[in-house]
């Protein structure tokens, strides 16, 4: 990891002091603050805790990575789909509640415009259609004399 140091004229531990190469490289390998004050004490320099953490911010790394492809921005449909999807893997610990069913089936309405019950409003449209009886044609007036003639 690249890094440059940031320290103040009274760090202790800044570059070209007695400790201070060794404890910087330490921090920026992530060694704890107890390894490094027993690392500095069998090198006889006396360290605490509250001066390695006061040094760790004076150190600046400069990561080094490759740049990352970039990432292709998932619609709300996509999002929806995949938490559903992680959910449905996870159904054996999982019981959903009625209200998170509702929930669920409100998103899904308002993110496709579309009905969940589409399907059975529509059959019961026709089923409701195929039950009614044509109504007799001609004026109101007209149906009466044939109701009323026995026709």
């Amino acid at each position: 990891m690249a890094y440059h140091l940031e320290c103040p004229p009274n760090c202790s531990l800044r570059a070209g002091t007695k400790f201070g190469d060794k404890a910087t490289l330490l921090l920026s390998e992530g060694k704890t603050y107890r390894t490094i004050v027993n690392a500095g004490a069998k090198e006889g320099v006396k360290l605490n805790t509250g001066t390695l953490f006061r040094h760790r911010k004076h150190i600046i790394s400069h990561d080094v990575a490759e740049p990352e492809e970039p990432v292709k921005q998932a619609n709300n449909i996509e999002i929806l789909e995949a938490i559903i999807a992680k959910g449905f893997a996870n159904r054996k610990n999982w019981k959903p509640t009625i209200t998170d069913t509702m929930k669920a089936m409100d998103m899904w309405f308002r993110l496709t415009q579309g009905n969940p019950f589409d399907d059975l409003l529509d059959t019961l449209a026709q089923a409701g259609i195929q039950s009614e009886v044509p109504a007799a044609e001609g004026t109101p007036d007209e149906q009466e004399d044939l109701i009323d003639s026995g026709g």
